[in-house]
């Protein structure tokens, strides 16, 4: 029998249990419902997942369609702060294999600038070997 190399870890649903998903608080506090909302997350946020499409290029022009009352930079802001609150059973998780000698990656479909968030802006390189994103 192989001794446990490495642990993948999902981010959204794992690592990331947000207490309000983004959709929510888009609705809430700005009125922004998923009638606005769907032809982008159904549509081109498929293609930045895929890497066929920038998010920060896509993103503008539905802005200008939504009651989204900032700029493209707060809108990412809010959007990845609140998909990423960490679930620190998690993390303590991670700590405890990677003590172990035991590499722990993040695997994970996001675009770009949201992996570049959980990985940079997150610290995630912290607890994290590497991440494996779509």
């Amino acid at each position: 029998m192989s001794t446990l190399q490495a642990v993948l870890f999902d981010v959204d649903g794992v690592l990331c249990v947000p207490s309000l998903r983004f959709a929510a608080y888009l609705e809430r506090e700005h009125g922004i419902t998923s009638a606005h909302t769907r032809e982008f997350f159904h549509g081109v946020f498929l293609e930045c997942i895929d890497g066929k499409a920038d998010l920060c290029d896509a993103l503008p022009a539905y802005l200008a369609q939504w009651p989204w009352p900032h700029d493209l930079d707060s809108f990412l802001a809010r959007w990845f702060g609140e998909e990423s609150l960490i679930d620190a059973r998690v993390l303590n998780a991670m700590q405890q294999l990677r003590d172990r000698g035991i590499k722990c990656y993040l695997a994970t479909n996001q675009e770009q600038h949201r992996s570049n968030y959980l990985w940079h802006d997150l610290g995630m390189w912290r607890w994290c070997d590497g991440l494996l994103a779509s």
